[in-house]
This record gives structure tokens, sequence and C-alpha cells, in this order.
């Protein structure tokens, strides 16, 4: 019995954990016969389906379409379905007689009421590509040409009428520092990712002095949203378990914010909800976590943490090394009707509810509020103390995003 797990986003955009037995080398006058079925021909993006397969009377087969590869005479895979696809498998007997069998799967339509409008989508592929704007500022330029639109990220994600500007923002510093790029996936160099790395500290404070370090993406739109869906990829790479180490606890390695009123916008009742990768127990070789919290400015105060009106750390260990599928749902709302709401799971393994919060998401005195319009949906932002722990054992922050998908009302 094999037992494969290949994990991959590239033609097909799919997630596959194969499950495969060889066959004997099966020859006969009788014709060879290959049966490709699955359990449904019609589902909901990022649905997993089973795709089995059984020959007789084959001595190879290949996959094709919307996957590929040698595979052997009866199996099944799981696969995530991002788009539509097709699949296909042609087998040989011993006389090179070929045979074929082949199905498509097609994505259901979502609800537009409950999920929102999709705005855009990406697996970086394609001609997906970051350009200097500024020394602090990137911007997105091309396409994924393995994704159906909106898949642009200038006609589609930028000409959509709730979006005012997409940037990648550093605030100072060098590139020697930090940088964010277009780079191979650490485990499958077929594939293509967002890569950002945080050597320095490249924030400094008013003496000119260190301070921080900051790499984020900035989405602002010309409306306010009331509820979002946002799907993505995230893999820490192995350097970041050097932040185990750390020899006290820390919750702040931002790596998500969502802002209902800016704190620099000069608006009304500013809030934020911020995600972070934490460490609440203080040992050495204490696993991290997720960690939210959500926070409101008042009047002339000028400190974030006074005003924090709800908080959470997940109970779920961060895994290290292994791409993580994050899916947020974020409901502007009060006590009652506010949502924060964040699924984790691990390539191959059952997904996990990792918050659902139901609390104010927008300034509790806002009798008016007008939705979410500053987001930093991606984002690596932490303390001079961590990076300069991660200096002294001769580590990075890294953090590698993939598979971008954003959905509104």
């Amino acid at each position: 019995m094999v037992n494969l797990a290949l994990f991959q986003n590239c033609t097909g955009g799919f997630l596959e954990k194969n499950n495969t037995s060889s066959g004997a080398n099966l020859t006969s006058s009788i014709s060879p016969k290959v049966d490709l079925t699955t359990d449904s021909l019609k589902v909901p993006e990022d649905a997993v389906v089973n795709l089995r397969w059984k020959t007789e009377n084959v001595v190879s087969c290949e996959a094709s379409g919307d996957w590929s590869g040698t595979k052997d005479f009866f199996g099944f895979i799981q696969i995530k379905i991002r788009k539509k696809s097709l699949f296909r498998m042609a087998c040989k007997d011993t006389d090179n007689k070929s045979v074929e069998s082949e199905l498509s799967i097609d994505l259901v339509p979502i609800d537009e009421n409950l999920f929102g409008q999709v705005i855009f989508k990406s697996g970086y592929e394609g001609t997906s590509e970051l350009v200097e704007k500024s020394q602090q500022y990137l911007s997105y330029r091309g396409f994924d040409n393995f994704l159906d639109q909106p898949n642009d990220w200038v006609d589609d994600f930028l000409a959509n009428e709730k979006v005012e500007n997409l940037n990648i923002f550093f605030e100072e510093g060098e590139s020697t520092q930090r940088f964010a790029e277009i780079a191979r996936d650490p485990v499958d160099t077929t594939n293509k990712v967002l890569q950002f790395w945080l050597k320095e500290p490249n924030v400094l404070n008013s003496q000119n002095l260190p301070l921080k370090g900051r790499i984020q993406e900035i989405l602002k739109t010309r409306v306010g949203l009331k509820t979002i869906s946002f799907k993505i990829r995230m893999f820490l790479h192995p350097d970041m378990n050097t932040l185990t180490e750390i020899p006290e606890a820390f919750d702040w390695l931002t790596i998500s914010e969502w802002w209902n009123n800016g704190g620099w916008t000069g608006e009304s009742f500013p809030f934020r909800i911020s995600v972070n990768i934490a460490k609440p127990n203080a040992n050495v070789g204490s696993p991290l976590f997720l960690e939210v919290h959500g926070e409101a400015k008042s009047g002339s105060d000028q400190n974030w943490q006074s005003g924090r009106k709800w908080e959470e750390t997940s109970n779920i260990p961060l895994p290290i090394g292994k791409w993580i599928n994050l899916h947020y749902l974020v409901k502007e709302g009060d006590l009652e009707s506010g949502i924060f709401k964040l699924t984790m799971s691990v390539d191959g393994e059952a997904e996990k509810n990792v918050f659902e919060i139901h609390n104010f998401t927008h300034h509790p005195d806002d009798l008016a509020p007008n939705g979410f319009t500053d987001f930093h949906l991606l984002k690596l932002y932490t303390s001079k103390k961590v990076i300069d722990f991660m200096n002294s054992k001769n580590k990075v922050l890294q953090l590698f995003w993939d598979d971008y998908r954003l959905r509104a009302l």
C-alpha cells in the first residue's frame, strides 16, 4: 500500500491527498478498462471531494487535465475544488492499446447574500508580480491564469467599485532589513507564493533608534464593508520555531489587522481587530498559538491597550513548516450581532474552529457604524525585542502566503 500526500497549487488549483495501491502486472486478451468516479459533479468552492479509479488489464496509467503524473492501477484522492476542473486518466495494455476515462467537476453558485461578492482571488501564479512604487511601497500587477476571474490585480481587484487602493507597505528601512516578493513555495518549488522577510527592525522611534519591524499589505476600500470572508494559506518558515525559545511570554507578532475606522485617518471612533502569533507560556520550548483582540480608542487616548474590549487565545498549537489554511469571517455588529470567526486546517487534516467571538466589531460608542474600510489582511509586524532575539540565533522572521480569496458585502 502506498500512501502519498501531495499538496499542489498549480494548473488544477487543488489540494490532493493520494492513497493508492499498486496492482500486479495484469495482462490478458480482455480489453483494458479504466473507471474514474467521484461523489458529486457539482460542489461549492473549496469543497473536498473523493476521486476514485480502478482499472483492468492495463500496465500503465497517466493522469492529465487538472491533475497529472503516473497513477497506480486503483486508488483514490481527496481534492479541494477551487474552480471548474477536468480530470482525465489514460491507460494502456501490453499491446499499447489505450483506454480513457474523464469527468468534470463544476462549482455550485455561492449564495451572494451569505458570502458577499467575489472581489478577488489569486494564487500568485501566471504574470502576478510586485513592482516598486517607492522605497516604502510595492504594488501588484499581472494575473493568475490558473484561476477564473476576478484574477487580475489591476483590471479586477483595483478596478472593483469597492476598492480604492492596494499596496505592500514597509514604512521605513532598506531591502537588506525587510522585503516582500513573489517567490517559490518552500515545499513545492513549482508553486509561486508571496513571501514576507523581516531580518532587522526597519521602523525607527523619534530618536532615530530601531523600534519595531513592519511589512503589511494595505487594502483601502471606497465603501464600508459589513461582512467579509477572507481565505488565505499561511506557512511559517522553520526559522520561526526559534520563537518558541524566547524565555518569556509574548503576544505581539501581528499577522492580520482589520480597521473599522483607522487610528491614523482622523475618523471618530477608531476600532481594530488584531490577529497575532503569541507564546502565552514563558517556558522555553512552549508552543505558539494564535491570539486575537478587539480594541477601541477614545478621545485623546493614545493607548490602544486601555481600550481593549475583548481578547482570546487559541488552544490549538500553531504548526511550523506546514501550510495552514485560514478562513476569516468578520461581520460588523454590536455585543450580540458582531462576529469574528477564524477556522484553521493543516493540509490533509480536518478544519478546526480557532475563534468564534460574538462581540463588538466596531467602536462601542459609534451609534452609526459604517463598515470596515482599512485592512492589513497580510502582515508581519512585531517588536525590536522579538527581531533581535531571532538575530541572536541567526534566524529570520519569514511568512509565506498563498491562495488569496476575498469576498465582501
